[in-house]
């Protein structure tokens, strides 16, 4: 009898440090397992498959208490991260760059991110990092993004084509920028000009084109954006008529118009004109046979003058 209940306690002694090592075992393999991390980081105008990866910082401890420092690259499609549960700071370390040159503001753009223990994951937020208005991109900037970009496995050749861009795009800017400064106007180009208060500074303010026919004229101080303005070219008023905050500048030469739509504050006393309207470019109107509406149809003028040149010259 003894020696059967000795067996038997010594039995449920083994299965109780088997159970115990299981726990452990259990508990130390969810400990060193990773898990990915679902980062987003907004970043206007970044493809990364056809700019550079966005570089990350990572520091922070894991439950073990071992402190963790390591890089990855994100992209806007995916990302390596995959970290050990644990406590940890996100930070973009450096500008990524955009297919067209874009070098992007990263500063304060950092994140916390927890794992913990069972493998949940929680991200306290989204990062954002903002274009920089291409006049007032550095070297310095341009070469610190590429640098941090040459481990993210890019080829040389494409890393050398966009560092071109950002220099080019940033040199083009800077070209428009002075010219514009030599018109007389803050800002001018072939359709309009606007004029900004004499008080502001040249890093208060920026005007970026967005295409052929559209320009965001941006106002803020000390980096904070308080309000901004959209420019565009257009035959007909493309925001809803009910806007109140559109404004039609009026007739270029070309016989388009110029709208001017408003958002924020700080904006009550720029000002925004016209070039090479109807009044001052007659000549551009006349040959493009455009109507001066109110005053003299030079568009039915200049069909008569093409039908007669047609039965004149059978052309």
């Amino acid at each position: 009898m003894n020696g059967s209940r000795n067996i038997k306690i010594i039995v449920a002694v083994i299965a109780a440090a088997v159970l115990c090592c299981g726990a452990i075992w259990y508990i130390h393999s969810r400990q060193s397992k990773t898990y990915s991390v679902p980062l987003v980081i907004n970043a206007e105008g970044l493809d990364t498959k056809q700019g550079t990866k966005i570089p990350i910082r990572v520091k922070g401890k894991d439950v073990r208490g071992n402190a963790v420092n390591k890089s990855f690259y994100g992209g806007t499609s995916s990302s390596d991260i995959a970290l050990k549960p644990g406590k940890y700071t996100f930070t973009v370390s450096h500008s990524p760059i955009a297919k067209d040159g874009t070098i992007y503001n990263v500063d304060g753009a950092s994140t916390d991110t927890s794992i913990s223990k069972d493998g949940k994951v929680s991200v306290k937020s989204e990062i954002t990092i903002s274009p920089i208005a291409a006049e007032k991109v550095t070297d310095e900037e341009i070469k610190k993004a590429c640098d941090a970009a040459k481990d993210s496995g890019i080829s040389t050749s494409k890393l050398n084509t966009l560092k071109k861009k950002a220099q080019t795009r940033r040199d083009d800017a800077v070209a428009e920028k002075t010219a514009a400064s030599s018109s007389g106007h803050a800002y001018s180009n072939d359709y309009f000009y606007i004029d900004v208060p004499d008080d502001w500074t040249s890093s208060d303010w920026s005007v970026e084109q967005i295409n052929s026919v559209k320009w965001k004229l941006e106002y803020k101080p000390n980096n904070h954006p308080v309000g901004e303005a959209v420019i565009v070219v257009a035959a007909d008023n493309p925001w809803p008529k009910n806007n109140g905050a559109v404004k039609d500048l009026g007739k270029l030469a070309n016989g388009q118009n110029v709208y001017v739509t408003f958002a924020g504050g700080g904006l009550s006393e720029v000002s925004f004109g016209l070039n090479s309207t109807w009044s001052n470019n007659h000549e551009y109107a006349q040959e493009n046979g455009l109507t001066d509406e109110g005053e003299t149809d030079w568009n039915a003028i200049w069909k008569a003058r093409d039908m007669m040149r047609k039965e004149q010259t059978g052309k």
